[in-house]
């Protein structure tokens, strides 16, 4: 998983253990979904999500908030797989209203995958970091 994230945020550095910090908070919490996508033993992508309350949508909301795939494997169909796993998931949990999905303004290709999975582009999303 530990590639796929310096894929995905190449520019980071990642530090262990905050990272095996978040990851056993995404899995203790019932908010926070994260799926992998294997293939012949090699994790060849993840998606992650979680809910929140929205006023906009005056319920909740869920949010894909990272989706990598494997650069050797991109063009596979993986991602538009994790995506739609993704999705049943949330329908059949019932719980949101919408699904947003954040990423990087420099990811045009990224905003192309989603605007063809009937996502639009609605807003930008703004980041302070506060440590």
């Amino acid at each position: 998983m530990l590639a796929l994230l310096h894929q995905l945020w190449p520019e980071k550095v990642i530090h262990h253990d905050g990272l095996r910090e978040a990851l056993s908070k995404y899995i203790a919490t019932p908010n926070y979904w994260i799926y992998g996508y294997e293939a012949e033993g090699t994790l060849r992508g993840i998606i992650t999500e979680s809910f929140r309350w929205s006023l906009f949508y005056e319920g909740e909301a869920a949010i894909i908030e990272d989706l990598v795939v494997d650069e050797a494997y991109r063009g596979e169909g993986i991602g538009g797989t994790l995506v739609s796993f993704a999705e049943e998931k949330i329908i059949a949990d019932g719980r949101a209203k919408a699904v947003e999905v954040n990423s990087d303004l420099h990811r045009v290709d990224t905003h192309y995958f989603w605007q063809e999975r009937g996502y639009s582009k609605l807003a930008f999303q703004l980041r302070k970091g506060m440590r």
